[in-house]
């Protein structure tokens, strides 16, 4: 009866899921996925890119085996998203009841686990998902079959523990930290010893063949990860003063697990033209987190001894979690980022098995929690009371991930670009040049120049189409709506009046073109109109871009892109019997971007 009561919650669980899941779509990191699979090298240099730090070929080969079979389809990834989770669910039913026993009390941390809201936006998000589902069926599995090993001492479990950790590895680098937490259960629950030291000795005294075999496979691959990898690519946002190290754990520990242990955050911060949220509990359910916190450690510590070891695993994946984002991410781009669950997708999974170590024992395990004889009638003996809490934080962590399920499925300007470029790609003239720009930031960000060119995340769709960064008379531009049309230069600046009649600026070797301001960042283009008898053949600059052109005679409109920090135009022609007459130049943004 509990095994079935397990699957129901996990049935029901599941359900949830898909809806999230159909609520979702390709974003940000996925199309810089998608663009990578589709450049034109080896497929062993695609799947092994150095992303930020990350290594992830299973993640990278994917992403391009459902582009190659289902372009621009999400069923296909969401799918395999949805597998991964089932088996990361089963798989912790599995593991309570096998090797805790048919106890009701193992439903209630699986509960916390399955509806708790901190896992819901690293899994709904292709990028963040296919790298959290593969390290959670590694922490559970690999977990599942180490107890086995434990406690018969059979070979084989060790082959199926190796075989696991290999598998997340494949996905996420940081499936390292699971040989920490099975060393951890090896050394707090089934090992004898009155000091850490000879509790080390005794578990690789009795499990030698496991041990090794852990320890040859992490130490393979860190060894081929640090010799190959380094963070690389982010903005460089120097820290002024201390590092943020108290930012980063409030955020991490208390805005971000501690709320969601709670069934938080409740509330989501947006921003303005994206699906990104992250989660922004008030400091009044913060400091109600904490207490419901303090009050099931109290009670805890009231009815049993031998309990607090079992906070160790939650712990040591929250510290190092802290460690690596301070390292990898926050000494980059600032500690707000330590708001998102991604950084911290593994912890209710985790605390789900601590939470189940805590108040029941491992089978055969030589330690463990044990009750007082003299303990008062405590919150454990209330069978109703407890699970009337574990169901309505339950409840409010459906809620809270409802939410951010809402407003990500709300947010479709994604799809409707990508469907609308798609289409109009297949059938655009191939005598037309297309303005060889990045795609709009609603779909990925600039992190990753040049993959979020349009031409290359879409090169498939746009093969035989011409991309250039210049123009004559008319250029299509592929606006952020999603549409292929005419450029448009606004008057953001302009060349100053000049003295010639008629005429403008006459060039007759080289000429500066002075503007009526100056220009500080990239995006501006410039339109310059031109009058030449005999054509001529030009070398325009603006900023660090220059282009070699060779203009057609008459009155024709140059369109161009410019660099950045500029405040005037370069003209110079190439040869001395070449005229020319520059009667009008503005340059601005082809599109005004809304930055609030």
């Amino acid at each position: 009866r509990v095994l079935l009561a397990g699957f129901a919650l996990v049935a029901l669980h599941l359900g949830y899921r898909a809806y999230g899941f159909a609520n979702s779509w390709f974003t940000i990191d996925d199309f810089n996925f998608i663009s990578i699979m589709r450049e034109n090298r080896p497929l062993l240099d695609r799947v092994f890119t150095n992303y930020f730090g990350h290594r992830m070929p299973g993640a990278f080969y994917l992403s391009g085996l459902n582009d190659q079979l289902a372009p621009w389809q999400w069923w296909l990834p969401a799918s395999e998203l949805f597998v991964m989770q089932a088996v990361v669910s089963i798989g912790l039913l599995l593991l309570l009841f096998q090797h805790m026993g048919g106890r009701w009390g193992i439903l209630a941390p699986l509960a916390i686990y399955l509806f708790t809201a901190s896992s819901v936006p690293p899994t709904i998000w292709w990028a963040a998902g296919i790298n959290l589902l593969p390290l959670s069926v590694a922490v559970v599995w690999s977990t599942y079959f180490h107890l086995w090993y434990l406690r018969t001492h059979r070979k084989r479990h060790v082959l199926a523990v190796c075989l696991v950790l290999a598998f997340g590895l494949v996905f996420n680098e940081k499936t390292l930290l699971t040989f920490g937490a099975l060393a951890l259960v090896s050394i707090a629950w089934f090992a004898e010893g009155s000091t850490l030291l000879s509790r080390i000795k005794f578990s690789f005294n009795a499990y030698r063949v496991g041990v090794l075999s852990y320890t040859l496979l992490f130490i393979t691959y860190l060894g081929i990860y640090l010799a190959t990898t380094s963070v690389e690519g982010l903005p460089k946002i120097p820290v002024i003063g201390r590092f943020p190290i108290m930012e980063v754990v409030w955020n991490l520990a208390f805005n971000g697990y501690l709320s969601a242990l709670a069934g938080g955050p409740w509330t989501w911060r947006h921003f303005h033209n994206s699906s990104a949220q992250i989660a922004m509990p008030g400091t009044g359910a913060i400091l109600g987190a904490f207490v419901l916190a303090c009050y099931i450690l109290w009670t805890t510590k009231r009815a049993f001894t031998g309990w607090a070891r079992a906070l160790l695993l939650p712990a040591y994946f929250l510290v190092a979690n802290m460690v690596l984002v301070s390292y990898a991410r926050v000494a980059f781009v600032g500690p707000a980022l330590t708001l998102e669950y991604r950084y911290q997708g593994e912890m209710a999974l985790v605390t789900a098995i601590g939470l189940a170590a805590m108040v029941m024992p491992w089978r055969n395990a030589l330690a463990g929690p044990t009750r007082r004889h003299d303990a008062p009638k405590s919150f454990f003996d209330q069978p109703r009371l407890v699970f009337a809490l574990v169901g309505a934080v339950c409840i409010s962590g459906v809620w809270s991930g409802t939410q951010f399920i809402q407003h990500w499925g709300n947010y479709t300007s994604q799809r409707t670009y990508t469907r609308a470029m798609v289409e109009q790609l297949k059938h655009h003239p191939s005598s037309d040049p297309i303005a060889d720009v990045v795609v709009p930031i609603s779909l990925t960000n600039s992190l990753r120049y040049p993959e979020n060119l349009l031409r290359k995340v879409f090169v498939k769709e746009s093969r035989g189409l011409t991309f250039q960064r210049w123009g004559i008379d008319h250029l299509t531009y592929p606006y952020a709506n999603g549409k292929l049309a005419e450029i448009s230069v606004p008057n953001v600046r302009s060349a100053l009046a000049s003295e010639a009649r008629g005429c403008g600026y006459r060039i007759k070797s080289g000429r500066q073109i002075p503007l009526d301001g100056p220009v500080g960042y990239a995006g501006f283009w410039i339109a310059m109109d031109y009058q030449s008898a005999n054509g001529a053949s030009v070398v325009v600059g603006a900023g660090d871009q220059s282009y070699v052109l060779d203009l057609p005679p008459g009155s024709h409109t140059l369109y161009a892109m410019a660099g950045d920090n500029f405040d005037e135009v370069s003209v110079a022609l190439r040869s001395s019997s070449a005229r020319m007459c520059v009667t009008r130049l503005v340059t601005g943004p082809v599109e005004i971007v809304d930055l609030v």
